[in-house]
């Protein structure tokens, strides 16, 4: 007949090397601090898909555009020059005292726009793409 025996903690069971405790005090440390750098990464994911403005993008950094918040008359000329909901836009140039953006269109297309106009256009920042 078998007898239970109450298991040893980690921190109390008898070990061949003195160091070991410290040892795995110290790995437990370290699985700890991945832990968190790996939800800091996480979070920094999410908001990296976060929808922003056209005209907060940072420069060459790409983007997909997610939807444009404009009258009828202004979306329809900025689909018609290419600017639509789906394509990878690139900010390439803000120009000083609020002035225009130069924004590359699906790698082909270059173009000014507003800062107006960009305001309303919103967008989702391109993980992993190049611009």
């Amino acid at each position: 007949m078998q007898t239970a025996t109450p298991e040893a903690s980690e921190d109390t069971a008898p070990t061949a090397h003195p160091g070991a405790l410290q040892l795995r005090r110290a790995e437990r440390s370290v699985e700890s601090r991945l832990c968190c750098l790996l939800d800091e990464w996480s979070e920094a994911a999410l908001q990296a898909t976060a929808v922003t403005s056209l005209e907060a993008l940072p420069l060459h950094a790409p983007a997909t555009i997610a939807a444009l918040k404009l009258s009828d008359r202004e979306a329809t000329w900025l689909r018609a020059v290419g600017l639509t909901e789906g394509c990878l836009v690139t900010v390439l140039r803000k120009a000083p005292l609020s002035g225009p953006l130069h924004v590359r269109v699906d790698q082909h297309t270059e173009l000014a726009i507003d800062r107006e106009l960009a305001l309303h256009v919103e967008v989702t920042p391109a993980a992993g793409a190049a611009s």
